[in-house]
C-alpha cells in the first residue's frame, strides 16, 4: 500500500485545505446555520404557519440572490444575511470571518427586537 506525498492516510483525497481551515469552515458553518435557523424560528414566530415561514425564507433568499447578482451600489451585496454566511466559513474573501459572524448577530438581533416588539404581545394577549 503506498501513500500519495500529498495526503496524510491512505485513500484521504487532498484539498488543499490545512485542519485549522477544515475547523474554521465547520465552525463558520456551524454558527451560520444555527442564527439562520433561529432567524427561521423567528419568522415563524410571526408567520404562525410552518410552511409559511418555510416559503418566506426561500423566498428571502432567492429574492437576495437575484437583487444582488449583477452587484449593488455601494457594495451592500456582501453585507446581506446569505451572503454572510459564506464570509462566516472563510469561504469568501468578500467580507472577514469575525465582521461576518458579528453582523450575523446583529441581524439576528435585531430580528429577535422586532418580533418581540410586535408577535409576543400578539401572542401573549
Amino acid at each position: 500500500m503506498t501513500h500519495s506525498p500529498r495526503t496524510s492516510a491512505p485513500f484521504a483525497p487532498s484539498t488543499g485545505f490545512g485542519s485549522a481551515d477544515i475547523a474554521l469552515m465547520l465552525a463558520g458553518s456551524a454558527l451560520g446555520g444555527a442564527v439562520l435557523g433561529a432567524a427561521g424560528a423567528l419568522i415563524g414566530a410571526v408567520a404562525r404557519h410552518p410552511g409559511l415561514a418555510m416559503g418566506i425564507v426561500v423566498a428571502w433568499s432567492i429574492s437576495e440572490s437575484l437583487a444582488t447578482q449583477g452587484g449593488t451600489r455601494g457594495g451592500i451585496a456582501h453585507h446581506l444575511p446569505f451572503d454572510l454566511v459564506g464570509g462566516a466559513t472563510s469561504l469568501s474573501g468578500d467580507v472577514a470571518v469575525l465582521p461576518a459572524i458579528g453582523l450575523l448577530l446583529v441581524y439576528l438581533a435585531l430580528m429577535a427586537l422586532a418580533v418581540r416588539r410586535w408577535a409576543l404581545p400578539r401572542d401573549l394577549t
